[in-house]
């Protein structure tokens, strides 16, 4: 990354990393879960404009990430897993790839069931 004579904003390679990832990278716990809703974002905008592929592997991120955070602390996690896999079955589904699509939404229902199932005091 270089500052351009005369410019305050420093111009970025095409490879260069996003300042959100940068920033999941040195404090991993703080922003993981912007960087999954992000990602859960990212996928619904380019399934919206048709891109199927990338919006599958931008959702496929998103869970990878919401599942860690989930096994780590599942009450506060869950409910976001369960929404990116939402997401990851609609994905799926568009490919045509109906098989995975409901083992991705069944994991949904399955993880969130026992949150509701609890009384609410106990939530």
């Amino acid at each position: 990354m270089h500052v351009t004579p005369g410019h305050d904003r420093p111009e970025r390679g095409l490879h260069a990393r996003p300042p959100r990832r940068a920033r999941t990278d040195a404090h991993p716990d703080a922003f993981l879960p912007d960087l999954a809703m992000a990602l859960n974002n990212q996928s619904a905008h380019l399934s919206a404009l048709g891109r199927r592929e990338p919006a599958l592997t931008a959702i496929e991120e998103a869970v990878t990430i919401r599942r860690r955070l989930a096994d780590a602390h599942p009450d506060a996690f869950l409910p976001d897993l369960a929404t990116s896999l939402n997401n990851q079955s609609g994905c799926l589904s568009e490919l045509g790839r109906h098989e995975p699509a409901l083992a991705a939404i069944e994991e949904a229902i399955r993880g969130v069931l026992p949150l509701l199932e609890r009384s609410p005091g106990e939530r």
